[in-house]
């Protein structure tokens, strides 16, 4: 038990767990489509009249978490939309006009929200943003003031490079330093490897200068380089990266 009865609710609004359900749910319709596409749409239908992120209330939420499950439901769930019901859209249609793209544009309005916390001097965001004012906003707790995790930050890149496929002009132009910087992070950790070095990376950054905190292995951070060496092929926007990291 806690040591204390109180408890923080996460959500300010933005529908944490009915977004994050979105891709699962279009999964599973395959096997249970009866009792799962109607479900879909319901979700889908709040995401379309309900979620709205120009009226939230100012409660500063987290960069990483809102990435990872919002902005991420909003894009796969729209990918498997244009994928596997590509025959048959009006399956997963929730009373949008044909091809309105109703998930892909709230993902965007979402991404150019996000990416006012990329605009600081290294590039590296902010771990809190406002989204209704666009704001960054730096971790509340003192102790990790100006600090960041880089496998937090590191993770952003999967779903950033996947929203620059699209001309959203706001997010290109805050997160391009971002992107420079984690570049840069690869060919340093290609170097050492190259010289026999340990192969570290940062644990945390300062988000102002990117500078080094602490250190670990990079065999246990490498998750965050995969969003790079799955998205650096020919043609993909964003800075190039030695061949050795594509596939």
């Amino acid at each position: 038990m806690p040591a204390s009865p109180d408890q923080e609710n996460l959500n300010v609004g933005i529908g944490y767990t009915i977004v994050d359900s979105l891709s699962t749910l279009l999964i599973m319709s395959h096997s249970h489509p009866d009792m799962l596409l109607p479900a879909y749409r319901r979700a889908k239908s709040w995401v379309r009249t309900s979620l709205d992120f120009s009226t939230l209330r100012d409660r500063p939420v987290s960069v990483f978490e809102t990435t990872i499950r919002v902005l991420a439901g909003l894009l796969s769930a729209d990918w498997l939309e244009t994928d596997y019901f590509r025959l048959e859209p009006k399956k997963v249609y929730a009373g949008e006009k044909e091809n309105e793209r109703v998930l892909l544009n709230k993902a965007a309005d979402l991404a150019w929200r996000l990416s006012s916390a990329f605009d600081t001097a290294s590039g590296i965001p902010l771990s809190m943003v406002d989204l209704r004012l666009r704001k960054g906003v730096e971790d509340p707790n003192p102790e990790n003031k100006g600090l960041v995790s880089t496998a937090e930050v590191g993770t952003l890149q999967l779903e950033f490079r996947y929203i620059l496929r699209f001309p959203f002009k706001p997010v290109i132009r805050l997160t391009s330093t971002f992107f420079s910087y984690l570049s840069h992070l690869l060919t340093m950790l290609l170097e050492e490897s190259k010289n026999g070095s340990s192969e570290k990376v940062p644990q945390f950054l300062y988000d102002e200068y990117g500078e080094h905190l602490d250190h670990v292995t990079a065999s246990r951070l490498w998750n965050i380089v995969e969003g790079v060496m799955l998205h650096t092929r020919e043609g993909t926007r964003g800075p190039r990266l030695p061949s050795v990291f594509i596939r």
